[in-house]
């Protein structure tokens, strides 16, 4: 079995592709926006739509870059964090403590 540096390099891991939301009230939000976007778009002429559909795709790609900005902070902090223990560990042994 290859570590997670092989698979990462070869990449293997796709972390957004395994991404599963534990939130209860995703799947009634999910359905409540769906719903919601059937019911408009039954109220806009074809030129409408399309427009509609234009203006979700942007905002699906704002959400991505947000959503990656969320992780790279995420995972940024969390180097951060190991490094402050791995200096606090070795300030540690320095004092002899």
């Amino acid at each position: 079995m290859k570590n997670i540096l092989q698979q990462l390099f070869d990449g293997e891991i796709y972390p957004y592709e395994n991404l599963c939301v534990n939130a209860p009230e995703y799947k009634r939000i999910s359905g409540a926006l769906r719903k919601e976007k059937e019911q408009f778009e039954a109220t806009l002429s074809d030129g409408g739509c399309e427009q509609f559909e234009r203006i979700a795709g942007l905002y699906l790609e704002l959400a991505s870059l947000f959503s990656y900005e969320g992780f790279a902070s995420g995972y940024r902090l969390g180097i951060m964090l190991l490094f402050e223990a791995l200096k606090g560990e070795e300030d540690t042994n320095r004092n002899g403590k």
